[in-house]
């Protein structure tokens, strides 16, 4: 008999909702961490955006699944995690980037989602300091939003707990043994677990784990910086703003206020940013840049952290033929916290076999096996 239904790698945005979700469905989970406590990884450097506007149709319903979990959360359970229903705005600088916007518009909304193209006129009713020179337009998207992933991650590991989940830290894979097809323990620097399934949700250690059984997992790890900024003459913003103009070596730049009316930024660099006044500059021209008015901008506090990523930006939820017990979750770019109730509760109906029509509809996008071909323009 094994020791556990299920053994889990990662307690993070990932691993500590699919514990959740698996100890619902009945079944008797062990977590492991290298860390001394849940959501000490990459989820203690999100931001906490969370949003169902995707151009990839099997990611936008994984991450409704998501917001309806957390957007519920407080009312059916009384913990407060932080949940704002903000909205996010994607302005468009470009006929192109207009051209993208309004393609993913016109997608989302035969599926039903919450999403409109607004003119420059009716964006500025939105945000009304957007930088209006050479605006198209955008997408707005008022049902998205955003919460605290620290908070999040504490209520669902409390609920993890109520659930009988076991989790080990400071506990570090170090093997995982096989018998031919099929997965007979995890061997970590303390002990030895054997248990009916793996799941590989280890975030940027997700490729390590995968090698141990010789299985390649593509995915690299890309740097991203976050902080806070105050900036004056005050300025109040409501939904989650997404600049997908590059600039200053970032990819994009995004940014939400928080309850306190600072700004959080995020930027994706060409390269780790170390130096505060390096990385001032860059994130005073983004703002100043989105804004129409010339900002004084203050850094605070930052961090960095990697995005694990796939080449096309989907994450991998997948099974693997060789194995018939193991399963990778993993490749979540950095919306692992987006996502991470959605992954949670399909890799639970994936292991207990209950999968609706739906899901047998986004999986195949979610293949290890897949090409890997059509990136998503929001990733």
């Amino acid at each position: 008999m094994a020791d556990f239904d299920v053994i889990i790698i990662g307690a993070g945005s990932i691993g500590v909702p699919t514990a959740m979700f698996v100890a619902q469905k009945g079944y008797s989970g062990l977590v492991l961490d290298k860390n001394p406590g849940p959501g000490q990884g990459m989820n203690s450097r999100a931001i906490g955006g969370i949003r169902a506007t995707h151009s990839s149709l099997a990611k936008a319903a994984l991450a409704q699944e998501s917001m309806e979990i957390y957007s519920s959360w407080q009312a059916e359970t009384g913990d407060d995690i932080g949940w704002f229903q903000g909205g996010y705005l994607f302005p468009a600088y470009s006929e192109d980037t207009a051209g993208n916007l309004r393609a993913i518009e016109g997608d989302l909304k035969e599926r039903g989602y919450d999403v409109s193209w607004l003119d420059p006129e009716s964006m500025e009713t939105i945000f009304p300091w957007i930088e209006t020179n050479e605006l198209v337009g955008g997408l707005h998207s008022p049902s998205d939003g955003r919460g605290n992933p620290k908070l999040t991650n504490a209520a669902f590991y409390e609920e993890c707990l109520n659930l009988g989940v076991q989790f080990n830290f400071n506990e570090t894979v170090q093997e995982i043994v096989t018998n031919s097809h099929h997965i007979e323990s995890t061997v970590t620097n303390v002990g030895n677990y054997s248990s009916n399934f793996v799941i590989n949700a280890a975030g940027p250690l997700a490729k390590k784990v995968g090698e141990m059984l010789n299985v390649k997992i593509p995915i690299t790890l890309e740097p991203h910086t976050a902080g806070r900024v105050t900036v004056s003459p005050l300025q109040s913003v409501n939904p989650l703003v997404i600049d997908l103009r590059p600039s200053s070596g970032t990819a994009m730049f995004y940014f939400f206020q928080d309850m306190e009316g600072n700004f959080v930024f995020t930027i994706d660099p060409d390269r780790p940013v170390g130096d505060p006044k390096m990385l001032a500059g860059i994130v005073a021209e983004r703002m100043q840049m989105a804004f129409q008015d010339t900002l004084d901008v203050k850094l605070g506090d930052y961090w960095s952290g990697v995005y694990p990523m796939t080449p096309d930006g989907a994450p991998i939820i997948d099974s693997v033929p060789r194995f018939d017990n193991f399963i990778i979750a993993a490749g979540m770019g950095g919306q692992g916290f987006m996502l991470g109730p959605g992954v949670g509760a399909l890799i639970a109906r994936m292991i207990s076999g209950t999968l609706t029509p739906a899901d047998e509809e986004i999986l195949p996008e979610f293949a290890l096996g897949r090409n890997y071909q059509n990136s998503e323009i929001l990733k």
